[in-house]
C-alpha cells in the first residue's frame, strides 16, 4: 500500500531485521500472516485471522496499525486489568486518542470511553458504537462499559477460548464491535474502560485518500450495488445475535448449506452465562424502537 506516495513501512521486517530485536523472531515469539490488498476480507475477518497466530501467551491485545505506545504500556494495561472486579474474565478497551492528544510518558490522559451507541437506517439499523465521557482522575479500579472497540482491546487469552472470532463476517465494518461486545458478555466477560490512555492511533480519513478494504471489494465485486448487497447479507448475521425479530432464518439449523448466513451460530453465538435481554438491558438498546438510551452511568463510571 501507498500513503501519500509513500510506500506504508513493514514493521515487521524492520523489528526482525534489527539486532536487537531479531532473537523473538527467531524464536518464534513474532508471527505474521501476509495477505495481498485483492484478498482482504474486511476488518472482521483480519480479527479471526490475526487470532489464529496465539500461541498460548498469557494475555492477547487488539489494536488498529499506526501506533505509538506508552513506555511500558502492557505491564500498565496488566496491572490495570488486575484491579477489575471482573478479573479474570475482565477486558479493557477504548478507541485509542490520535497522536495529538498522546503522551508516551506520564502524565497519561484520561481513558476515554465508549458510552453511547446511536442506530441509523443508513447503517442497517445495527448499533454504532461511539465515544462518550472520561475515566475519572481519582478512579481506584477500571469502571464498566458495554462495548468493546475494534480499535483497542486487553484482555486474558482466555478470551479467545471463550468468545472465538467469527469467521463468517467478511467485509463487515458496521457492527463488529456491537457483535463482539454481546457475546463477549454473554459469555460471562465484563467490559471495562482503561484508566489511561496507554496507545494512540494515527487516524487517517478516507477523504484524504488513504488506502481501504472497500477498494479492494470493489475491484472484486464489480458489479452496481453488490457490494452493498453483500454486506446486508452479513449484516442479518449481526442482527441475528441482537435478536431482531423480521430475519428470515428458516436455515440458520443447517450447517451443511454454504449459503447459510446463519452458519455455526453454536460456535460463534451468545453465550449461556448471561442473557440478551440483560445485556440490551445494560447497554440501553431498544431493538424494537432501533433506539440507544443515555447510558449516564457509563459515562458516570458509576459501576466497578
Amino acid at each position: 500500500q501507498k500513503i501519500d506516495g509513500i510506500s506504508d513501512r513493514n514493521g515487521v521486517e524492520e523489528f526482525c531485521h534489527n539486532s536487537t530485536f531479531a532473537q523473538y523472531c527467531n524464536n518464534g515469539q513474532v508471527r505474521v500472516i501476509y495477505i495481498q490488498d485483492i484478498d482482504a476480507l474486511g476488518p472482521a475477518a483480519a480479527r479471526y485471522y490475526s487470532s489464529k497466530l496465539w500461541g498460548g501467551e498469557t494475555y492477547y491485545v487488539q489494536v488498529d496499525s499506526h501506533l505509538h505506545f506508552a513506555n511500558g504500556w502492557d505491564e500498565l494495561y496488566i496491572a490495570d486489568l488486575k484491579l477489575a472486579k471482573a478479573y479474570p474474565k475482565a477486558i479493557l478497551s477504548t478507541y485509542p486518542p490520535g497522536f495529538v492528544n498522546f503522551r508516551q510518558e506520564p502524565p497519561y490522559t484520561s481513558g476515554t470511553r465508549l458510552c453511547r451507541c446511536r442506530i441509523r437506517a443508513e447503517e442497517g439499523f445495527v448499533p454504532r458504537v461511539e465515544m462518550e465521557g472520561r475515566s475519572r482522575e481519582n478512579e481506584t479500579r477500571p469502571t464498566q462499559m458495554a462495548f468493546m472497540g475494534a480499535g483497542f482491546f486487553f484482555a486474558s487469552a482466555e478470551f479467545l477460548v471463550d468468545v472465538p472470532f467469527d469467521p463468517f463476517l467478511p467485509w463487515l465494518f458496521m457492527g463488529e464491535e456491537v457483535a463482539l461486545s454481546v457475546r463477549a458478555w454473554t459469555h460471562g466477560w465484563t467490559i471495562y474502560a482503561p484508566r489511561k490512555n496507554l496507545i494512540g492511533h494515527q487516524y487517517r480519513p478516507m477523504s484524504m485518500g488513504t488506502p481501504h478494504y472497500q477498494d479492494s471489494v470493489s475491484r472484486l465485486l464489480t458489479h452496481p450495488g453488490m457490494f452493498g448487497r453483500a454486506e446486508n447479507q452479513v449484516l442479518d448475521r449481526v442482527k441475528h445475535l441482537l435478536g431482531y425479530p423480521d430475519l428470515h432464518n428458516d436455515n440458520h439449523e443447517d450447517n451443511s448449506d454454504p449459503y447459510n448466513k446463519f452458519l455455526e451460530m453454536d460456535l460463534y453465538g451468545l453465550g449461556t452465562e448471561r442473557s440478551l435481554k440483560d445485556y440490551l438491558t445494560f447497554a440501553e438498546i431498544d431493538i424494537d424502537k432501533r433506539t440507544c438510551g443515555p447510558m449516564k452511568w457509563c459515562s458516570d463510571g458509576e459501576l466497578e
